[in-house]
C-alpha cells in the first residue's frame, strides 16, 4: 500500500517533469488584458459554404472545390469538404483567426484538412494519406443573394 506521503512525492516528481508550455519559456509574450487574444469572433463569421481553390501542382490547373461549415464550436464542427462529411474536428479562436482541422475520407483512406480564417478567407491544406499528397488551397465565402 503506497502511503499519502508517498504519492505525494510521486505527484511532485510528475508535475515537475512535465515541460514547460511555450508562455512559461524565458522571453515568449504574455496574454495582456485587451488585447487582441480577448477579441472574439462570430462562429456565424466562419459558418457557411467556401468556394476553395485547390493548387495540384505547377503544370495544373486548380480545382475549385467547396467546403461547407453547418456548425462550429470548440469542441466540433460539422460540414463537409471534398463532397465527404467531416469524421473528426477542431476549432478554436488564437486573435483574430480561427484555425481548424478536420477529417474526411476519400475512399483511398482518410483526408486530413486544416486551415486558418483571418478576414473573410481560408488559407489551408489538405493531406490525402491514402496518396501521400499534400495540397495547399485557399478558400473564400459564398456570399448568398437572399
Amino acid at each position: 500500500m503506497i502511503t499519502y506521503a508517498a504519492r505525494a512525492a510521486l505527484a511532485a516528481a510528475v508535475f515537475l517533469a512535465v515541460p514547460p508550455v511555450a508562455a512559461d519559456l524565458p522571453g515568449a509574450p504574455k496574454p495582456v488584458a485587451g488585447s487582441l487574444l480577448d477579441t472574439k469572433i462570430e462562429n456565424t463569421a466562419f459558418q457557411g459554404r467556401w468556394s476553395v481553390t485547390m493548387l495540384h501542382g505547377e503544370d495544373e490547373e486548380p480545382v475549385i472545390e467547396e467546403l461547407v461549415i453547418s456548425s462550429a464550436s470548440p469542441s466540433n464542427l460539422q460540414g463537409g469538404f471534398l463532397g465527404a462529411a467531416f469524421s473528426e474536428s477542431a476549432m478554436r479562436q488564437v486573435g483574430k483567426s480561427i484555425i481548424f482541422h478536420a477529417q474526411t475520407d476519400d475512399g483511398t483512406g482518410p483526408v486530413y484538412h486544416s486551415g486558418r480564417m483571418t478576414g473573410t478567407f481560408i488559407q489551408g491544406q489538405s493531406y490525402f494519406s491514402g496518396r501521400g499528397e499534400l495540397l495547399p488551397w485557399t478558400g473564400e465565402k459564398v456570399v448568398s443573394e437572399d
